[in-house]
């Protein structure tokens, strides 16, 4: 039986024998929808590559349900039914700690059994920003995008702007769905794939319109998709888990704003002064009363090497606001006399 015939029947197969289930998402997304969940789904099984796409739009465009819908889009084409929403869920993360963990399983290890597993990053741009050099979030995203290709996955991450993603990341994406408007009467999301194609001499993307093989052998130009809403089952479960996140995320935001301001405080606060030994009062009373050092120094019979060092003490305890120069001698300057000790320079 050839792949036409097979097509016909309602499911083709790749070079592996596996078959994709085109009958059965026919039931559910339009012609448009179809061929870009097949352009995804064939980069993985049928040319044993990864997909990464990135979903960008404004706040509340629709961005995290157009992804989680056409996850298990690609989930019915290949499996020929849909995934439970709690599978969807946990598919759905919101720190790169948690995708890492995920990675890390002994089944994420094994390139068999990776290949076609799906994940969602939200806010990526929180995490892998441009405006952040070389952190670890940005190393972490950077190292995951250019060696899990041989995994086989397809990520979905979804930013407000393109630009929010490090330029590094962004050079190894593939897809790029930007949401134009919500069809409120048919529950749509309205969006346009583009293919992402980086030139390394140029060291520029170019965006190109996606074309794909009807079942009917025609070549068509996929110009806009329309994204069915998620089951209100599912859309509950992210609700629930989003909100989660931004109250965790509230409420470490307020923890750290309490301690920097509890960090000024202590700051704003004076120092308890430490008493002064009895010499030291001694010295910090004359100071006081506008003696100098020479001065302190023969009412006290002591050097002014001592009555320095002796200053210098009550300042460190908080006594003095200024610090006394070293062997400080001030000499009493009398005008049209010359002063002793003091370099200046004469003029004819």
């Amino acid at each position: 039986m050839n792949c036409l015939v097979r097509e016909q029947q309602g499911w083709v197969c790749d070079k592996m024998g596996r078959k994709f289930h085109l009958d059965f998402i026919k039931k559910y997304y339009s012609e448009s929808t179809i061929l870009f969940i097949k352009t995804i789904a064939h980069r993985v099984y049928r040319y044993n590559k990864n997909a990464l796409i990135i979903t960008c739009g404004a706040s509340g465009s629709g961005k995290s349900y157009i992804d989680l819908e056409l996850l298990r889009g690609v989930h019915a084409y290949v499996h020929g039914e849909f995934p439970p929403d709690e599978e969807v869920i946990n598919r759905c993360f919101f720190k790169l700690k948690d995708f890492l963990t995920i990675l890390n399983t002994e089944e994420m290890q094994n390139p068999k059994k990776s290949r076609g597993q799906m994940f969602i990053s939200e806010e990526a741009g929180t995490q892998a920003s441009n405006r952040t050099h070389q952190n670890i979030a940005n190393r972490t995203y950077s190292y995951i995008v250019q060696t899990f290709r041989a995994k086989g996955m397809i990520i979905f991450f979804n930013v407000p702007s393109f630009n929010f993603i490090d330029s590094q990341v962004r050079k190894q994406l593939h897809y790029l769905i930007e949401t134009k408007t919500i069809d409120v009467k048919r529950k749509t999301c309205i969006a346009k794939p583009l293919e992402l194609q980086y030139n390394s001499r140029m060291d520029k993307i170019y965006y190109h319109n996606i074309t794909a093989e009807t079942d009917k052998n025609e070549w068509l130009s996929v110009d806009l998709i329309d994204i069915p809403k998620i089951p209100d089952s599912l859309e509950i479960l992210y609700e629930k888990k989003k909100t989660d996140f931004i109250n965790e995320l509230n409420l470490g935001l307020q923890n750290a704003l309490a301690r920097i301001e509890e960090k000024e405080l202590k700051d704003l606060i004076p120092l308890e002064k430490k008493p002064l030994t009895e010499f030291q009062q001694k010295v910090y009373d004359l100071k006081c009363k506008g003696y100098n050092q020479p001065q302190s120094s023969k009412i006290l019979g002591k050097s002014i090497s001592l009555i320095c060092r002796t200053l210098q003490s009550c300042k460190k305890k908080g006594y003095i606001g200024e610090e006394p120069l070293e062997n400080e001698v001030l000499t009493p300057i009398h005008p049209n006399k010359p002063t002793p000790n003091l370099n200046f320079v004469t003029t004819k």
